[in-house]
């Protein structure tokens, strides 16, 4: 499990298959903890070797519960093109959230907004949006809801920032959610078009990358993805007390928040 929370692809191959089986006393594979935190060789190896996406529902969250809470938006890549179940409920906290429920409720945009891609190219997008949580909330309320003590709610979650590449941030979270609800919504964006990691491809390759100084090209695609993504997220049209403007001008105009 150490080798899986820290993206050791070395420790996870030498285990050999039977790794993707073994569960700690929670009931987490290693899946869940290599999605968790963001380790994209490693939930890649792990899927080839065989782990199963949604896990075996013993600790009742999926992989992508807990990448959508942390905001790995690369490894939830990974999850989602392997089918994962996007409207799964949570039950190891008994709080029945979906992973879009999860990312909202950790402040993760880049999160929110793959999701939101992903459900409306699934045709699930409306129930998704519909979908509550064991206190009745849906996303957009706990988003909403997180987002009026914004300050305090991002200590609580800022383990989780280095893997999310930035801060919660709830303010996006409802914007985007909110914007989802539009007839007119663009879901798609330069992001929900690229391909997997190349050096994912081979194996070996990962395996052995940076041993002779050369640019790592799973690297180099996490980092495209996310720009990607997060570009599309910027360029996203906001509503607010029924005007619409882009990210951008408010961005510039902060009197416009």
């Amino acid at each position: 499990f150490t080798a899986a929370e820290y993206g050791d692809i070395h420790g996870l191959y030498k285990s050999g298959v039977d790794v993707v089986n073994r569960k700690d006393m929670a009931g987490y594979t290693p899946l869940h903890l290599a999605a968790q935190n963001g380790h994209v060789a490693a939930t890649a190896l792990l899927l080839r070797m065989g782990a199963r996406v949604d896990g075996d529902g013993t600790c009742g969250a999926t992989p992508l519960h807990r990448s959508s809470f942390s905001g790995a938006v690369t490894t939830m890549k990974l999850l989602i093109d392997a089918k994962s179940n996007l409207l799964a409920t949570d039950a190891s906290f008994g709080d029945e959230m979906t992973p879009l429920h999860k990312a909202a409720a950790g402040g993760r945009y880049l999160a929110v907004k793959l999701l939101l891609e992903n459900l409306r190219e699934q045709g699930l997008l409306e129930e998704a949006m519909e979908a509550i949580d064991s206190v009745g909330r849906t996303a957009v309320d706990v988003a909403t809801q997180l987002l009026k003590n914004q300050d305090e709610e991002r200590n609580s979650v800022r383990r989780w920032d280095q893997v999310a590449g930035g801060l919660a941030d709830w303010d996006q979270c409802v914007s985007l959610l909110q914007s989802a609800c539009e007839k007119n919504w663009k879901s798609k964006s330069k992001s929900s078009l690229m391909g997997g990691p190349r050096h994912l491809s081979v194996l070996a390759s990962c395996l052995d990358c940076g041993a002779n100084g050369s640019k790592c090209l799973t690297m180099s695609w996490e980092s495209a993805f996310r720009s990607s993504l997060a570009s599309s997220v910027i360029c996203q049209p906001i509503v607010t007390n029924g005007a619409t403007t882009s990210m951008t001008e408010r961005e510039l105009n902060p009197a416009s928040k």
